[in-house]
């Protein structure tokens, strides 16, 4: 069987061949992206800055001191470089406070300190620290504005400080801080001026809002006034070493009430401020009658021997009287105010008294013998009223005290030389055995001691007195 034969296939001529745009469209979405990448990155690089900043914590103010905590860092992912160490930051003399030094410590600090004469401590009871943030201030006296001395902190070693004058290419003593306590020393060379200035300085350590002010020297005692004394004229004495040209004073009781002359009471024997030593004072109280006044002279004078910056002063105190109706300027009206003046006195208008009484007898006076019997009844009372006062002093201590005229003339500010009574943490001598030494003063000169003979009592007043009651012209 033959077979049969498939008919040929007629082919077709090919068709043009179209372009695919599916590759186009992936390519223009894969260059999209890439620019949105790019950008996303650009604009997160750009504010990675700001947020770090902003989540950086902020200093914190404690106590006058900042402290600010350490910033988060990252682990690396490779070995980090190194880095080179910061610098310390240098102290600002503004801020005052240290957290490793108690500012209540200085309580502990004496109110007044000896300068060695080469070098040594000034004060061991507190201990600073090497990083403990103080200041110290000096206090120069008023005359001392021609030195123009300050102290000022050493700024190529720490916890050290120099006291210098400007006009002079070195210092002329240094004060160290440390763990020991305040070391001081000279200079290698000062004139004998600039080290008496320095001795009648205040130095003030300062610690955050706590202030410690110490004397650069120990105050001297000064003498014991007596008001009430068997002597007319006392004298006193006593020394100051490093003292200066200028030296002011003042006085006052210690017991506040004044002594009574009659009524009202008198005045208190005060200064009511303090004066130049080169200026004397005087007290005169007064009493209600009129009859009779006192008078307490204060007069200093310097006396020769000045040494090494010594200087020796003398306190001369007079004490006077006056009765009557005599002027304030007769010299010869005043009297010595004294235990054995005063009875003399007495004695002698009672005897006056007794011989015109029995002169008058029953008779009647006449105008000029009854002005004369009763001027000397008031002037014999007048001396009761002076008796009992003079007696009631015995009772009323003075405070003296001898000071360097300062900048700050505020209370307690000023630098005190002497003083009466004294502080014994801060009197020379020093203390022995918990109780001060009594210094050594001058007793007032005179002839007699001050217990010579019992002192007189004046007869009782009144009716039964040498005078008896005020004569009537009836």
């Amino acid at each position: 069987m033959a077979h049969r034969r498939r008919p040929a296939v007629k082919r077709r001529p090919a068709r043009k061949k179209k372009n695919d745009p599916t590759v186009t469209i992936i390519l223009f979405v894969g260059i999209g992206f890439l620019v949105i990448a790019a950008g996303v990155y650009f604009v997160s690089t750009q504010k990675a800055p700001k947020v770090a900043k902003k989540k950086r914590p902020q200093q914190v103010d404690v106590e006058g001191e900042e402290f600010s905590r350490p910033e988060p860092t990252s682990k690396p992912k490779s070995k980090p470089q190194p880095v080179a160490p910061r610098p310390k930051p240098k102290p600002d003399l503004k801020t005052d406070f240290s957290p490793v030094f108690n500012p209540a410590s200085l309580n502990r600090l004496p109110l007044a300190v000896a300068l060695p004469e080469d070098e040594g401590l000034l004060a061991e009871s507190v201990s600073f620290p090497p990083n403990a943030n103080c200041r110290l201030e000096l206090d120069v006296p008023a005359y001392g504005d021609a030195h123009d001395m300050k102290i000022a902190r050493d700024p190529k070693r720490d916890g050290r400080w120099q006291i210098v004058i400007p006009a002079q290419d070195t210092p002329v003593a240094e004060i160290t801080l440390d763990e020991d306590g305040i070391f001081f020393s000279w200079g290698p060379a000062y004139p004998p001026q600039v080290a008496t200035l320095l001795h009648n300085c205040m130095l003030s350590v300062r610690a955050g809002k706590h202030k410690k002010k110490m004397l650069m020297r120990i105050i001297e005692a000064a003498p014991d006034i007596r008001l009430f004394s068997r002597r007319h004229t006392g004298e006193y004495e006593m020394s100051i070493p490093h003292a200066p040209d200028k030296i002011v004073w003042l006085t006052e009781p210690i017991t506040p009430e004044g002594a009574p002359f009659h009524a009202p009471t008198v005045g208190r024997p005060t200064t009511e401020g303090a004066i130049p030593l080169t200026e004397s004072y005087t007290w005169t109280p007064k009493n209600d009658t009129g009859m009779i006044r006192a008078r307490f002279r204060w007069v200093w004078k310097d006396l020769p021997g000045l040494k090494n910056g010594t200087r020796n002063i003398q306190l001369t105190l007079t004490k006077d009287y006056q009765i009557g109706k005599a002027p304030k300027n007769n010299k010869r009206s005043w009297q010595p105010l004294t235990t054995d003046s005063i009875k003399s006195d007495f004695q002698k208008r009672v005897d006056i008294y007794e011989k015109m009484k029995n002169k008058i007898g029953d008779k009647r006076p006449t105008p000029r013998q009854f002005e004369k019997r009763d001027q000397l009844w008031l002037e014999g009372n007048a001396l009761y009223d002076l008796y009992n006062f003079y007696q009631a002093l015995q009772h009323h201590k003075m405070r003296l005290e001898l000071r360097a005229p300062s900048v700050a003339e505020e209370a307690g500010e000023s630098v005190v030389l002497a003083q009466y009574p004294s502080n014994p943490n801060r009197i020379n001598p020093p203390i022995d055995g918990g109780k001060p030494i009594p210094p050594p003063i001058t007793p007032p000169s005179g002839p007699d001691g001050e217990d010579a003979e019992e002192l007189w009592i004046p007869p009782p007043r009144g009716d039964k007195s040498p005078f008896g009651n005020r004569p009537n012209r009836d």
